[in-house]
């Protein structure tokens, strides 16, 4: 399978903007139903405490050393806690699984081929990513990079054919009263969980070589993801405006569909297609490579283990699949515990770390 080798932050960048991007590229409009007219303003604030969260965070596990993402969790919080809090992990991990498979499943059923049965689709993405992660064996981190930079870089294309139909008019102007308005609060909540994912890949700080001006080295890739999340929503709205945007499943598939430039370029789905396939295979193989890292060694990187996983994984997304209106409670559901488990508990683990250090 692909395994995660010991690697540079260089390394650690794309699989950030890899991991981290493709969810709120394909479901931003989830983030901003409570409180649609300011919510790119919100996304602004999330940004900001993401971008001072994330360093904090990736300097605390960097600057450990060596020590694994257990014996950190272990460390700070108890080994009773801790416990609690990696089975907790666990399942965060395995339900991160089963909504990328639903999401990517139902996303391409209901936009793209409308005909064509989730299970269908299941069927072929889970048997790839079964593939990838125990028949095909490589570096994760060269599979990582080459698919991440596919993924940016088909992003800027699409974000370059839709400029000329969006509308300045459509963002609404917001003061301090109307953002801390009705709503705010879960906007602000589901936003943040959404940028939280990136609580997915921490087992593999301890992989990364201790370097110099490490802050700055793990800036770079987070401000790209939090100018990719801005443009989502701030991008989306001025096209659609608050309203429609807001009550729109999958409103990237939607933007691709209004391209046009004279006969040459007629519609774009095709690039939205390749970010999401290869955005979700990409986020199913650093998934399954982030369980194995926390697994015990005994069972870790099983196949037995890895096939029972597999077939849970396949009738939990058929499920959730086959409703959008229950699938997309599911990921609300997510991002609250996402907030939770990926961000809020490792920034109290680090601290206590850092204090325990001093």
């Amino acid at each position: 399978m692909y395994k995660a080798t010991s690697m540079t932050i260089q390394h650690l960048a794309f699989f950030i903007i890899g991991f981290c991007s493709i969810s709120f590229l394909i479901y931003p409009s989830l983030l901003v139903k409570y409180n649609p007219g300011s919510s790119w303003a919100v996304s602004i604030i999330c940004v900001v405490i993401f971008i001072c969260s994330f360093l904090y965070i990736g300097m605390s596990f960097i600057n450990a050393g060596n020590m694994s993402f257990k014996d950190f969790i272990y460390k700070s919080l108890g080994k009773l806690l801790g416990t609690i809090y990696l089975s907790f992990f666990f399942t965060m991990l395995v339900l991160t699984l089963c909504g990328g498979c639903a999401v990517c499943a139902n996303a391409i059923s209901t936009s793209v081929f409308v005909k064509t049965p989730t299970w269908f689709i299941l069927l072929l993405f889970i048997a790839f990513g079964f593939y990838v992660t125990t028949v095909k064996s490589g570096n994760l981190n060269v599979f990582t990079i080459v698919l991440s930079a596919m993924i940016l870089f088909a992003y800027i294309v699409l974000m370059i054919l839709l400029q000329k139909y969006r509308k300045i008019t459509y963002i609404d102007s917001v003061t301090l009263s109307t953002i801390f308005k009705n709503g705010f609060f879960k906007s602000f909540c589901l936003q943040l969980g959404a940028l939280s994912s990136f609580g997915v890949i921490l087992p593999f700080f301890c992989k990364v070589k201790k370097e110099k001006n490490i802050a700055r080295r793990l800036f770079f890739p987070t401000v790209i993801i939090g100018i990719m999340f801005m443009l989502s929503i701030i991008g989306g709205i001025s096209i659609f405006g608050t309203k429609r945007f807001a009550n729109i499943y999958y409103p990237l598939f939607i933007e691709s569909q209004i391209v046009y430039y004279e006969g040459i370029v007629e519609n774009a789905d095709e690039i939205v297609l390749m970010i999401i396939t290869l955005g979700y295979i990409l986020k199913y193989s650093i998934t399954v490579s982030s369980i194995n890292t926390i697994m015990p060694k005994n069972i870790a990187m099983n196949k037995g283990l890895i096939i029972l996983l597999t077939i849970l994984i396949y009738f939990i997304s058929i499920f959730l699949s086959n409703n959008t209106t229950l699938l997309f409670q599911y990921l609300e559901i997510y991002q609250y515990f996402a907030l939770i488990l990926f961000l809020i508990v490792p920034i109290v683990s680090c601290t206590i770390m850092n204090l325990f250090r001093k």
